[in-house]
């Protein structure tokens, strides 16, 4: 059994009230409570509990308040339960046992853990309960439940503290056990309701706890008057917190009225008072029809009216009659209440939405303008909880909030969420795109699946947050039929069109559990890459929305691939990502796409973040392949590289008139072929769909012919594209529409270009293609290496990078670790130099001396260790013949 307990605050100053515990006992809690009494020492009040958790278990792991998200306990507060409630100091004191007796009768047939937390004389026993959940729920529902609970105790004469609903820290606050006086009550764990998921029922929570029959809960008319012992009338309905403040005695917070069910009553021996937002009457009278102490409620408002038509604005705060934010500020000499201005307007939370996949929480914020339409905004829960994050993420959009009454709005919104927990929406959202079972979610717009039985998802967005504007995109113009009509087209050029079936296999990844693809368009400029990759993009919605750069960091890049989930990426122009600083790699892109998650990443109170995750394809353009830039040969295998201009043209203005038509045509119509395709698919069985794959994936296996060592993998690929398009055309034929495209001879004509580009696509070794890459780039800089006929240069600003002696006919060349890391880190490459150079020397491209890999060579009158590169036959047939350009002039040759 685990139990939250909160250190510091009450009990132990010297620990921070910020962390929570978590402790598990065997004999559940029996065990805890006989662990904690003899542990106790009420007059410090620092053993207790604080010493049952550091010495008793040690091994108790610390955890931030923030990360208790899924409460499984309630806890609720009794204070001077000894005296009869309202805190009547004439009325007969009540023991303990009698107290647990009226709980059990309350609560049954749930049970409960209590002990004692404080008794100087039996009128100020005060006491702790805790009741188990049956299941973890969320903040929002554990709310509901203990004011449901909290209610019932107070029904029963009970004095629970309501109060703590209010603040996290107070509800889930243990104080320690005084003495022996603990017990355990047997009995049912709270049943959790059916909505506590955040599935948008739509209707009010309630507690399914059964009422005993000895329970006095008797609920009075909003038509009943009451008497005031100060003078008046009102009627229940008409009553707010400033009329009981209004007939309530000087420091009290309740009002004598005369008893409501008693009216011809000759005595005013009944109290009134609110609390959180119901009005509840108590008569102490012996001599009526009811039991002593009997209460009565009515759900009243602030306005008066019922309570299910207008909010509860919580005590001390009122609205105004122009809708500003009032709080109460003291009496002035005849005892009218004052009140201060806090906000100009009354902002209230009208839905809280949670996440069902990360369990993260949002309020919907509103409140009302002078002269327009009243705003709305989504703030994350600890954006609401926190008085700067508020006036930064609220105040720029419109709420009346400055530094001076931040605090004072943030304590507002807590406590409105507390008085209005009946009231307030609790809907389950999503945060993502994507597959929800066999329903899709496309930005805003849900596409059912064929049978119905998935719930709608909405998709919600925290106001400001750039994934708003990629929802947005994700928008249809014009007609599927127009978009198709541009789309034929492309029959010509299966270069181009290969980039259509990509954008739409994205949404098959995990439906039928295969490995994403990443297609790149790479070629020189003018040649029609980008237009290729925004007639793809125009299948999901806006190409100008869908598609972006480089210019990015590489948490950005996850986030938004854990947005989109299932539906595409688009990436234009690799180049940019070496022009903007800290950029995302391509390459480094490519492996985190394929891998499907998000990096791990801890929380500071030793916990971890929720990781994203995706299944989707990545389309990009370049002037050079990924590969061959990057860090390594092995994205090439995650990869299907076109590298030949796309429409056969390798002029601008000749490809412009081309592919007008086309791109006009799919931009007019854009948003229309993948949310239909995507419906279209979800109907299908996903045995169905991986058949369909694997038949298509066995073809291409076949053709390649092992022509390609990494074949398996790019058959995988190239059968999820044809599938894709089996399916749209599939698709159109339903609709009556046909595009006019044999999906078989798009992806035949890509099969033999990926083999024309490189017949070993997929496992080109690294380090074979390095070496070669080294050599250029040392020829490139030929003078800045030392030989015996540049004994009296002064050499580069950088130092040399290495000794090479000789023209066309040289022998060997040496080259320093530092000139190793240089190129590496230039060309983007991982690893460390160190690396490289011994993968090369096992592969002959480098030569070791006998008992090091390096060798102690002079430069420039100084001994430096060196690798060493002899011109073999190895070498040779790596790198070519090239002979080294001489230059001298330091001055003007940039290195």
């Amino acid at each position: 059994m685990n139990v939250w307990v909160l250190t510091g605050g009450v009990f132990d100053r010297s620990v921070s009230s910020a962390k929570h515990i978590q402790v598990s006992f065997p004999d559940g809690w029996r065990g805890l409570l006989t662990t904690a009494a003899v542990k106790n020492a009420p007059k410090t009040k620092k053993l207790g509990w604080a010493v049952l958790l550091s010495d008793v278990i040690p091994s108790a792991t610390k955890l931030d308040a923030v990360s208790v998200t899924q409460p499984t306990h309630i806890v609720i507060d009794l204070d001077d339960v000894g005296r009869q409630w309202p805190n009547d100091l004439d009325a007969p004191s009540r023991t303990t046992d009698q107290v647990v007796e009226i709980c059990t009768a309350a609560l049954a047939p749930l049970g409960f853990a209590w002990w004692e937390t404080w008794r100087s004389r039996p009128a100020e026993v005060r006491m702790r309960l805790v009741l188990q959940l049956a299941e973890p729920v969320s903040q929002v529902v554990s709310h509901r439940i203990h004011a449901d609970i909290t209610k019932r105790l107070v029904d029963a004469g009970i004095p629970a503290d309501k109060d703590t609903t209010s603040r996290e820290a107070t509800r889930l606050n243990h104080l320690p056990c005084v003495g022996a006086r603990h017990g355990v009550v047997d009995g049912d764990t709270i049943p959790v309701p059916i909505d506590a998921t955040g599935s948008p029922t739509g209707t009010p929570y309630t507690a399914p706890i059964p009422v005993a029959p000895t329970l006095r809960n008797d609920a009075i008319g909003g038509e009943v008057l009451l008497e005031w012992e100060k003078g008046g009338f009102n009627v229940v309905s008409s009553i707010t917190p400033d009329l009981i403040s209004d007939k309530s005695r000087p420091g009290e917070k309740r009002a004598r009225c005369r008893c409501p069910i008693t009216p011809d009553s000759t005595s005013f021996g009944a109290f009134a008072r609110f609390c959180r937002g119901l009005l509840y009457v108590t008569c102490y009278s012996s001599t009526h029809a009811h039991p002593t102490g009997a209460t009565y409620s009515y759900a009243a408002t602030d306005a008066g009216g019922d309570a299910l038509d207008q909010p509860i604005i919580p005590h001390p705060y009122r609205m105004g009659a122009t809708g500003a934010l009032l709080k109460e500020d003291g009496k002035d000499d005849s005892g009218s209440v004052q009140y201060k201005t806090i906000a100009y307007t009354t902002p209230r939370v009208t839905t809280i939405f949670q996440d069902e996949e990360s369990g993260d929480e949002w309020w919907k914020i509103e409140w009302a303008r002078f002269n327009g339409p009243p705003v709305e905004v989504v703030l994350r829960r600890d954006e609401c909880s926190s008085a700067s994050k508020l006036i930064e993420r609220a105040g720029r959009v419109g709420l009346d909030i400055h530094e001076c009454n931040k605090r004072e709005l943030t304590r507002f919104l807590s406590d409105y969420v507390s008085a209005n927990f009946q009231k307030i929406r609790l809907q389950s959202v999503a945060a993502r795109c994507g597959w929800f079972g066999n329903g899709f979610l496309w930005g805003q717009t849900w596409l059912s699946d064929s049978d119905g039985m998935e719930a709608p998802r909405e998709l919600v967005v925290p106001s400001g947050d750039g994934r708003s504007q990629l929802a947005f995109g994700m928008r249809q113009s014009g007609t599927l039929a127009g978009w198709v009509a541009a789309a034929s087209l492309l029959v010509d050029y299966p270069l181009a069109m290969a980039g259509v079936y990509a954008a739409l296999a994205s949404v098959l990844v995990e439906r039928i559990n295969c490995q994403a693809c990443v297609l790149e368009w790479a070629s020189s400029t003018g040649t029609g890459k980008t237009t290729c990759l925004r007639i793809a993009a125009s299948v999901w919605g806006s190409p100008d929305d869908m598609i972006s750069g480089w210019d990015g960091t590489r948490v950005g890049l996850e986030r938004r691939a854990g947005f989109l989930h299932n539906i595409p990426m688009f990436k234009d122009d690799t180049k940019t990502a070496d022009q903007a600083k800290n950029s995302v790699e391509p390459e480094w892109a490519v492996y985190r796409v394929v891998s499907g998650e998000g990096r791990e990443r801890a929380t500071p109170g030793g916990g971890m973040q929720h990781t994203a995750k995706w299944s989707l394809c990545l389309l990009l353009t370049g002037e050079e392949p990924v590969y061959g830039s990057g860090q390594s040969g092995g994205s090439r295998a995650r990869l299907l590289s076109i590298q030949d201009p796309p429409f056969g043209l390798t002029t601008k203005d000749a490809v412009s008139r081309l592919v007008a038509p086309i791109s006009d045509g799919t931009t007019k119509n854009s948003g229309t072929a993948g949310p239909s395709f995507a419906a279209f698919a979800g109907a299908i069985p996903e045995p169905v769909l991986r058949e369909a794959w694997d038949k298509r994936r066995q073809h291409y296996i076949n053709r390649l012919d092992k022509k390609h060592s990494a074949a398996d993998r790019i058959s995988s690929h190239l059968a999820l594209l044809e599938t894709a398009g089996v399916i749209l055309n599939a698709m159109l034929k339903q609709q009556g529409i046909s595009l006019g495209i044999t999906p078989r001879t798009i992806m035949e004509a890509l099969s033999d270009h990926l083999f024309d580009v490189d017949t070993s696509a997929g496992e080109v070794d690294p380090f074979d293609r390095g070496i070669g890459d080294f050599y250029a780039w040392c020829v490139a800089r030929r003078s800045a290496f030392w030989s015996a006929a540049s004994e009296e240069s002064k050499g580069p600003p950088t130092g040399w990078l290495g000794r090479w002696d000789g023209n066309e006919g040289w022998s060997s060349m040496y080259v320093t670790s530092a000139a190793i890391e240089r190129f590496l880190r230039e060309t983007r490459h991982s690893g460390q130099g160190s690396y490289w150079a011994s993968n090369w020397i096992k592969r002959s491209y480098m030569v070791a001396a006998e008992t090091r890999p390096t060798w102690k060579i002079r430069i420039a009158g100084a001994s430096v260790w060196t690798y060493r590169i002899d011109r073999g036959a190895s070498f040779l047939n790596i790198v070519g013949e090239e002979a080294p350009v001489f230059e001298r002039n330091f001055d003007t040759l940039d290195i």
